[in-house]
């Protein structure tokens, strides 16, 4: 029993560690989908700016302008403008943070993400691959040794509870 015991942790911490070398592969894929949402996002507010420098109006002037109207669609296109120009500067500082965190940290900021529709496009789209990097092996051995020891520990818990001693012990 002892045998198949070992061995069935040992598949478990086998398959942990191949979950958990895919987090720095989802972090890469994570941050080209966060420099395209940003790089399109960049040309929708370089127009909005332009434009708005051409009516001799800085941004703040030019949605106040919208929130103004008396006309209800431009007042929503106002509103929707607002929401955009804001997601801009939660990616731009969301890039910013993620270009200067290590390989090995990135999946860690993934957690707390402030953009779902990149983290949930990103999820959609994920591609397993295998990262044969330094950050790939050490999130290897963190999946093994998380899904070992939430076999192993709770096991021997309940053997010391119950006062049972497997059969190689006696």
């Amino acid at each position: 029993m002892a045998a198949i015991w070992r061995v069935l942790v040992l598949t478990a911490a086998l398959a942990g560690g191949i979950a958990g070398s895919q987090a720095p592969e989802f972090a890469q894929q994570y941050g080209q989908r966060l420099g395209g949402a940003l790089g399109e996002l960049e040309k929708v507010v370089a127009a909005f700016d332009a434009d708005a420098a051409a009516h001799g109006l800085t941004r703040q002037e030019a949605l106040a302008t919208y929130a103004g109207s008396a006309e209800p669609f431009l007042r929503a296109r106002g509103l929707s403008l607002a929401v955009t120009l804001a997601r801009h500067d939660r990616l731009k500082e969301a890039e910013a943070r993620f270009a200067s965190t290590s390989e090995l940290a990135r999946p860690v900021l993934l957690v707390e993400s402030r953009d779902g529709p990149v983290l949930d496009g990103t999820w959609a789209a994920f591609r397993p691959a295998v990262p044969f990097t330094f950050a790939g092996m050490v999130w290897f051995a963190v999946g093994a040794c998380t899904v070992a020891l939430a076999l192993v520990l709770p096991a021997r818990l309940l053997r010391r509870a119950t006062g049972r001693t497997r059969p190689s012990d006696t």
